[in-house]
């Protein structure tokens, strides 16, 4: 054993109940579309203002996006409609 003392279903297998934090990464969807105040500056009067939470959808898997500035990280969730 590796010290794990229960073994969840995988998210394909059963659909969780809550939001589930899926991954995190430093790959930001905000820095690609020039929102990123830490490196393109103050946004404000060159694009019009991000509606967050983002929402990635596809077919019909939908996940929000949190985005930790300060650290400089993406985080990517389950979707759920309490949004």
């Amino acid at each position: 054993s590796m010290g794990g003392e229960t073994i969840e279903p995988a998210f394909e297998k059963v659909e969780p109940l809550s939001d589930s934090l899926l991954m995190h990464c430093k790959h930001c969807i905000k820095y690609t579309l020039g929102y990123c105040a830490r490196y393109h500056g103050d946004p404000i009067g060159k694009n019009p203002k991000l509606q967050e939470p983002l929402i990635l959808i596809h077919k019909k898997i939908k996940l929000r996006l949190e985005f930790d500035c300060i650290a400089c990280v993406m985080k990517i969730y389950r979707y759920s409609q309490k949004y």
